[in-house]
């Protein structure tokens, strides 16, 4: 073994003269040098212990190193840490298969195994999947985007709100800001509230509006054609109760009375004493909602002899004395009664004039 030792003092190599590197071989063949700018070359590689730190710069800023569990490349200086290129990737060893593409210029992709989840465009931001968010210490699911026929991984929603956890039930799942101020909210149980605070029972869609200077809804129908135009339509377990209808000038309720649907039909029996039963009342609104007097039905009294016009509400009271569930009449369930007894008594003139 041959040695070159300095024990006194540095020892050092070197070779004169511009453009003249220091070599190093090997069996006559040359496996490193130094250049004359200090550049290192090795066709072997360079290898470095656990926790032998290759240092650059002045001021040692950058170290890279490994520290016998995992591998470090390092910024301990001043300014930023820049990995430079106008194709970047990051990817798996293995596989080769990216985490993540950058293009100069161009987009930023996401990968999740080996497909694109992720993409930046000039537009924004594109999403392959479904996306969600969720808040700090709380595992619970606020905002789910899910995209995909395969209804046991995505569902079929392309876009789901899902409440937070019961401990913020007090908290709307979705509210809409203008300004700082609350136009809209969806709060649990399904209730969508438009410029309101409070929570009816009983109501899924609750708006407030001033009412003497502003509509609360506008159903406008964009066909120019001057027949029947069709707004709303009512229904249970999917099955047509009836429906909202329009001319140019007028609106209309349509309440079923297809032939199809019905069975057993007749001519019905008297309704002269019905309408004779029926007790039409003066009185005043307790809350003074109109100032005249005013004519009609009372529903508890109606009930009893044209039921199918009366909507029985409940006994419960609110706490300032009003019911929660009012009691209600649908005056057109009198007009069969009514055609019936003009029907009589023209019938009955008839006769009497024979």
């Amino acid at each position: 073994m041959s040695t070159i030792k300095s024990s006194a003092e540095h020892l050092t190599l070197n070779a004169d003269g511009s453009g003249n590197d220091i070599k190093f071989q090997s069996n006559g063949t040359e496996v490193a040098s130094i250049s004359d700018g200090g550049v290192v070359t090795s066709t072997g590689g360079s290898t470095h212990a656990d926790n032998v730190k290759a240092k650059f710069g002045t001021g040692n800023d950058l170290e890279i190193y490994h520290d016998g569990t995992h591998s470090y490349i390092k910024d301990v200086g001043t300014g930023d840490l820049r990995i430079k290129g106008t194709e970047l990737s990051l990817r798996s060893d293995s596989a080769d298969e990216p985490y993540i593409n950058c293009t100069e210029n161009g987009s930023v992709s996401v990968f999740y195994n080996n497909s694109k989840k992720l993409e930046t465009t000039s537009a924004g931001v594109t999403a392959q999947g479904r996306v969600e968010i969720q808040t700090p210490n709380d595992s619970s699911t606020h905002l789910v985007q899910r995209m995909g026929s395969d209804s046991s991984t995505y569902g079929y929603a392309d876009f789901e709100l899902i409440n937070p956890a019961s401990s913020a039930s007090g908290l709307p799942a979705l509210e809409v800001q203008i300004g700082n101020g609350t136009v809209g909210t969806f709060a649990r149980g399904g209730i969508f509230k438009v410029n309101r605070s409070s929570t009816s029972a009983g109501s899924n869609l609750q708006v407030d509006h001033t009412g003497a200077s502003q509509y609360g809804l506008l159903l406008n129908s964009t066909d120019s054609g001057s027949g029947t135009h069709y707004h709303i339509t009512i229904t249970r377990q999917d099955t047509q109760a009836g429906y909202m209808v329009s001319s140019p000038t007028s609106i209309g309720l349509a309440n079923s009375s297809d032939e199809r649907l019905k069975e057993n039909i007749q001519d019905s029996a008297s309704a002269t004493q019905d309408i004779k039963n029926i007790k039409v009342r003066q009185f005043d609104w307790k809350n003074d909602r109109d100032v005249h007097r005013d004519y009609g039905f009372v529903a508890q009294e109606l009930v009893s002899v044209v039921p199918e016009a009366v909507t029985v509400g409940s006994d419960e009271l609110n706490e300032d004395g009003t019911p929660v569930q009012i009691w209600g009449v649908d005056d057109s369930k009198l007009i069969p009664r009514l055609v019936k007894t003009i029907q009589e008594l023209e019938a009955r003139i008839a006769a009497l004039e024979a």
